[in-house]
């Protein structure tokens, strides 16, 4: 299967099925183009609690972003929701054809289905860390390539 095509399929199997279908596509999807970008984990954790539907099934993860002047990440969307706080820097975020600016100690939410992309266009670098809910099969960045016939 041609690789757009099967982009779409598996973008439409997570779109319907939910999370557990992203679980099953992860091992096939392709790369999202980075640049002057670095990720690095700080922690992640199994749900345990009160919320006990959520036990077992979803993990939270801490990541810390460097975007290096001029760095950027493609077109994308997540495998789960979660915050983005911008502890340095000015993140230019494109989301839906509009792009706004994210200063240090901006906070964004991202649903995990929301098509974007980010760039640093300052001279220093920026740092975001990003707050997110994930299955709790995931393994990696949460990044999920998305077709060009659906990015533009």
């Amino acid at each position: 299967m041609r690789p757009t095509i099967r982009t779409l399929v598996l973008c439409t199997l997570f779109a319907t099925l939910g999370w557990g279908a992203a679980v099953v596509a992860q091992s096939m999807q392709a790369e999202v183009d980075k640049h002057g970008f670095t990720s690095r984990l700080i922690r992640e954790d199994p749900v345990a609690g009160h919320l006990t539907e959520l036990n077992g099934h979803y993990k939270l993860r801490l990541s810390e972003t460097t975007y290096e002047p001029g760095g950027s990440i493609g077109v994308h969307n997540h495998s789960g929701p979660g915050y983005r706080y911008i502890e340095q820097g000015e993140l230019t975020y494109t989301s839906a054809g509009r792009s706004t600016v994210y200063k240090a100690g901006d906070c964004v939410y991202e649903s995990g289905k929301n098509i974007h992309s980010g760039r640093n266009n300052g001279k220093g670098p920026v740092r975001l860390l990003s707050f997110e809910i994930l299955p709790v099969e995931w393994q990696g960045p949460s990044v999920i390539p998305v077709p060009d016939s659906i990015a533009h």
